[in-house]
């Protein structure tokens, strides 16, 4: 009984192989950001910045396992 499944494995993996190796992939062109979504992200990039320094306070709390602060002061980040 092994000596089909090894057979059968071999010829999958020699279709497998030769069906990816047929195919074609198209490059994509690159999105580019529009003026009106350049000037909509730097409206957000104050306020991601202060999260990002509070993140600070919230893995020492995380570490503690402090989990009623940590609740507490996700809560106020949300705010």
């Amino acid at each position: 009984m092994t000596r089909p499944r090894s057979i059968f494995a071999l010829m999958m993996a020699f279709l497998m192989a030769f069906l990816v190796s047929c195919s074609s992939v198209e490059a994509k062109v690159p999105t580019t950001y529009t003026a009106a979504q350049t000037q909509q992200i730097q409206r957000y990039v104050p306020t991601l910045t202060e999260f990002r320094s509070r993140m600070d306070k919230l893995g020492t709390l995380i570490q503690k396992r402090n989990w009623i602060d940590t609740r507490t002061y996700i809560r106020s980040l949300a705010k």
